[in-house]
């Protein structure tokens, strides 16, 4: 049993951590969207070098 209570802690554990990045990322949302077309431009770039 005692397995069990340490899966269920990391479980929780891990649920918590998982939804303070997702709150992060939504709190940053803005800042990511400014990022996504650099991201994508810097992509392709890398894929005609890479071609």
């Amino acid at each position: 049993m005692m397995g069990f209570r340490v899966l269920v802690v990391g479980f929780l554990e891990m649920a918590l951590s998982q939804t303070r990045v997702l709150v992060g990322f939504i709190r940053n949302s803005r800042a990511t969207f400014c990022m996504v077309p650099k991201f994508i431009s810097f992509l392709s770039r890398l894929e005609a070098v890479l071609i």
